[in-house]
């Protein structure tokens, strides 16, 4: 995991050295996340948190090279057939590579590829006013997924908000786990921060 978080550094703030202006900073937001995949897992969203560190290198007019560096938490809400609630939450170090037109001075679009590596998971059971929280089996759970990520963003000054839509591209658990092929899929919403 260290020479993964090495790595990621790395590769979240190349092109400093080149870039004459590149900027960087933080952001933080809300995920909406749940499954996809077949069987059709039929799962509701899931709420969860995401925050994370950015930068801005640009690299011709309206164009820009925009990696992030990101906590990420997702997972699904079920609902069995006894009307009773069962909530996964799995947390994820998410590596965006992205890339940003500026449509206008203000208004930008993103796409680009994303790397999710495992860090947790934790499930809740909700049986009317009672819940119990338990931790399955971590090995079960593909420890690197790739992906895909869309945004766009909106300049406020220093501030920015921005929305994003991500799916992985794998199944989020092992080959060992069975017939399920699962992926994550989340909408973001969030504000950024950047320093000059």
């Amino acid at each position: 995991m260290k020479k993964i978080i090495i790595l990621s550094a790395a590769l979240l703030f190349a092109g400093f050295a080149q870039a004459q202006t590149p900027k960087f900073g933080i952001k933080a937001g809300l995920n909406i996340a749940k499954f996809a995949g077949d069987p059709d897992p039929n799962s509701e969203f899931n709420t969860g948190l995401a925050a994370g560190v950015y930068t801005n290198v640009p690299l011709s007019s309206g164009f820009s090279f925009e990696p992030s560096l990101e906590y990420s938490q997702k997972g699904a809400e079920f609902t069995t057939a006894l009307n009773n609630e069962l909530k996964t939450k799995i947390t994820y170090l998410d590596l965006p590579i992205m890339f940003k037109y500026n449509v206008t001075p203000n208004f930008g679009l993103l796409a680009g590829p994303q790397v999710s590596f495992f860090l947790s998971q934790e499930s809740k059971f909700v049986n009317g006013k009672s819940s119990t929280t338990f931790e399955g089996n971590n090995d079960s759970y593909r420890k690197s997924l790739a992906g895909g990520k869309l945004g766009l963003s909106y300049n406020f000054g220093a501030v920015m908000a921005n929305a994003s839509y991500a799916t992985d591209l794998q199944n989020l658990y092992t080959d060992a786990s069975g017939n399920r092929d699962f992926k994550n899929q989340v909408i973001n919403v969030g504000l950024a921060f950047g320093f000059k």
